[in-house]
């Protein structure tokens, strides 16, 4: 039993002394798993599946990153994901700002993904440390002037 105690107890102390190995979730913005829905644009099928992952490590090398994901979508199609930028929670307002983050291409049975990692010097050159966005994504046909196939529901995002 002693033996034991002694395993377990070497085993949390090599887990807090070696800090740099261990992670931590971000205190103030959890990652999000957010769903994909059908925006009613013609030609393009309600998904089986699809969501955007929304990870903010805050790290001095990477921000955040998103991965985005479907399946199901319209077979061999390019659709630009575009952050937008609301100005009330519910995001009934008009768009105020759009950043588009990646390409996301579909193969013949409409299944895709992307991603993107920002970098903590993009924040900084918007000013946007300390800020809570409502934002919302969305994937549009062709580039981000296109029309949107299909998006996610609002979310609060604290720019920590």
């Amino acid at each position: 039993m002693r033996k034991l105690f002694g395993v377990v107890m070497a085993t949390v102390v090599v887990m807090l002394v070696g800090g740099s190995t261990v992670t931590f979730a971000d205190r103030a913005y959890h990652s999000e798993n957010l769903p994909l829905s059908d925006s009613g644009l013609e030609g393009h099928p309600d998904l089986q599946a699809g969501h955007v992952v929304n990870i903010h490590p805050n790290g001095p090398i990477n921000f955040a990153h998103e991965r985005y994901m479907v399946n199901g979508a319209s077979p061999s199609t390019l659709y630009q994901v575009v952050i937008e930028v609301h100005e009330s929670i519910d995001c009934d307002t008009e768009v105020p700002g759009l950043l588009p983050t990646a390409i996301l291409a579909t193969n013949d049975k409409g299944n895709g993904h992307a991603g993107v990692t920002l970098a903590p010097g993009l924040i900084d050159d918007l000013g946007l440390h300390g800020v809570t966005l409502t934002i919302r994504w969305s994937l549009r046909v062709g580039d981000e002037n296109g029309p949107e196939a299909y998006g996610t529901e609002c979310t609060e995002v604290l720019l920590d």
